[in-house]
């Protein structure tokens, strides 16, 4: 029999814990599953998170007792302000990797220019000294054609790094702006979620309402 995977394990442990009344975090998992990594345990979480969402938001089961249904509502309520608290730490953290990573490169592109610039200087000496020593051409010719190859490669090297530059930035930009879409797109599924939470205990509390009379 195949053994279950972390995953699985996860929401087991999960499931066990609502039915004894205490609310499924990574910590509480953790120390039930005794292994596994918290990505692992967060993803299962997460995914339990929603179906719980989505079991609640079911109009099937309105003879559920009354403090039961608000235990799950306000752990369902719990479940959302973590996980937009989550989305939303996670947001500012890539933004600010994103930026770290701007300034770095940013740093290191300047580092490029001001060694070309010293390296066409440089140049521009040996040029300066050809003109007063014509008895030394052929050494000073010689190093003028080395620094020319040593500028050449210098240049190919600088404008692959730019080009790089830009390749990440582009990449990183669009990875900022999917995550920002994923992040919309998680938040609308919550206030879905929610409100569909909402609707259902005012639909359970009519069903009451409607028993008593």
């Amino acid at each position: 029999m195949r053994e279950p995977s972390t995953y699985e394990r996860v929401l087991e442990i999960a499931d066990e814990l609502l039915a004894k009344g205490i609310k499924p975090t990574q910590q509480t998992v953790r120390e039930h599953l005794g292994k596994g990594s918290l990505t692992t345990i967060n993803k299962a979480l997460n995914d339990w998170w929603q179906l719980l969402g989505n079991k609640v938001a079911e109009p099937a089961i309105p003879d559920l007792p009354e403090p039961l249904v608000k235990s799950v509502r306000q752990l369902w309520q719990d479940a959302l302000f973590y996980s937009r608290d989550q989305l939303s730490a996670r947001a500012k953290e890539i933004e600010k990797e994103h930026q770290l990573r701007l300034r770095q490169l940013d740093i290191e592109k300047e580092q490029w220019q001001a060694q070309l610039k010293s390296m066409e200087s440089r140049l521009q000496g040996v040029l300066e000294q050809n003109e007063t020593l014509i008895r030394e051409k052929s050494q000073a010719q010689q190093s003028l054609n080395d620094l020319e190859r040593q500028l050449i490669a210098q240049q190919g090297r600088v404008k692959d790094m730019e080009r790089n530059l830009a390749q990440q930035d582009i990449v990183s930009q669009r990875m900022l702006n999917a995550e920002i879409d994923r992040v919309r797109d998680l938040t609308r599924q919550l206030e879905r979620a929610e409100r569909q939470a909402d609707a259902y205990y005012h639909l359970w509390q009519s069903s009451q309402g409607e028993k008593s009379k």
